[in-house]
């Protein structure tokens, strides 16, 4: 009877260490917490606007829309006041390069502030994705600790040798240790943020970014593909080059039948091309498509299965109750649990972000 009554006191003192271990560092960090500035909480929206304010691409894009159009008027004076044949091709061809160019840098300018709106998107979901992984590898730290205690009293009681207590103990280490790198994984996702909003990197943030999970679906596939050819920007480059280089081929009078056949071939060229970027982009639609489909049918199994977990905690419990199982059983199972909602998480957010860039059909 005693020695049972030592073993529970034992057991009893190692649950104590292990709770004024948790609570000491819980103080620690709640008092650490009140030293640092709270973090600027940012929204997708609020970051976009960031990084438009401060990209030089797009400021570059815009300078160069607004010469375009100021450049205008005087190739249209040139054109209407040309007195020879040449000079009037000349500033025909001047005039119809600059239309094209501002015709174009409409879209592209719009394009850029779209693709820096998926681009932030996307490093939202990989900090969010990286901070879930980290609380579940510190739930997963606080069982390894109990377990580690645990094992150090069944070490001192002769029940497990000092060699599986050495290796527990190493195991236990080597995992903190291995914390820091999901730190720093974290840590420079927010960097890459910072920099892509072109704001301080000392500046602390938050991100606040909920998928939530809808089905998707596209009655007609095949039409949408041909809309997408006339909206995106590629395609666009590419028949607009086409037509003023038509356009030039038209109005050019070639001094040899090679120079004309020459411009003829280098138009097939540019014909190929826009058939290909028609293909590669039907390919690609095709394939996000094909993964939107595949993403919620992985939802769908993954709901299946927490369900079933969620039934089996439930015996488990019950399990705890008639003394079958201990508590840090049912803990690990719960664990489980946190682990396929995790995932089931990411699975909702990379649904999301392919879907986004489905329907974005201009940026592919």
């Amino acid at each position: 009877m005693k020695k049972r009554r030592g073993i529970l006191n034992k057991i009893l003192s190692a649950a104590a260490v292990i709770a004024l271990t948790f609570n000491t560092g819980t103080v620690a960090a709640f008092a650490a917490a009140k030293t640092e500035a709270a973090p600027e909480v940012l929204t997708v929206q609020n970051s976009v606007n960031y990084a438009v304010t401060n990209s030089n691409s797009l400021k570059k894009a815009e300078e160069d829309n607004y010469i375009a159009r100021e450049n205008h008027e005087t190739l249209l004076w040139s054109f209407h006041s040309a007195v020879t044949e040449e000079e009037h091709i000349k500033a025909a061809i001047a005039l119809t390069r600059n239309e094209v160019q501002t015709a174009l840098a409409y879209p592209e300018i719009a394009n850029q502030k779209k693709s820096l709106e998926l681009t932030i998107t996307r490093y939202f979901e990989t900090i969010l994705s990286a901070e879930r992984s980290l609380e579940l590898y510190d739930e997963k730290l606080e069982l390894d600790k109990k377990d580690l205690e645990i094992t150090k009293v069944k070490a001192e009681l002769g029940m497990v040798s000092k060699s599986a207590l050495d290796s527990a103990q190493l195991a236990y280490d080597k995992a903190v240790i291995n914390r820091d790198s999901k730190v720093k994984a974290i840590d420079d996702a927010y960097r890459t943020l910072r920099q892509t909003m072109g704001v301080s990197e000392t500046k602390k943030y938050k991100v606040a970014l909920k998928f939530t999970y809808k089905p998707f679906t596209e009655g007609n596939l095949d039409g949408y593909i041909n809309d997408a050819y006339v909206t995106n920007l590629q395609i666009m480059t590419l028949t607009e080059n086409y037509n003023l280089a038509k356009y030039e081929h038209d109005m050019t009078s070639f001094a040899s039948l090679f120079e004309e056949e020459s411009s003829v071939l280098k138009l097939n060229q540019q014909l190929r091309s826009i058939e290909e970027a028609k293909t590669k982009l039907r390919d690609t639609i095709k394939t996000y498509y094909e993964d939107i489909l595949s993403a919620e049918q992985n939802y769908d199994l993954a709901l299946v299965d927490i369900a079933a977990m969620e039934k089996q905690l439930e015996i488990k419990k019950t399990q705890l109750e008639l003394g079958k199982i201990t508590q840090i059983e049912v803990d690990k199972y719960e664990y489980e649990i946190l682990n396929a909602q995790n995932s089931l998480e990411d699975i909702i957010a990379n649904h999301e972000m392919t879907v986004l860039q489905f329907v974005n059909t201009e940026l592919l």
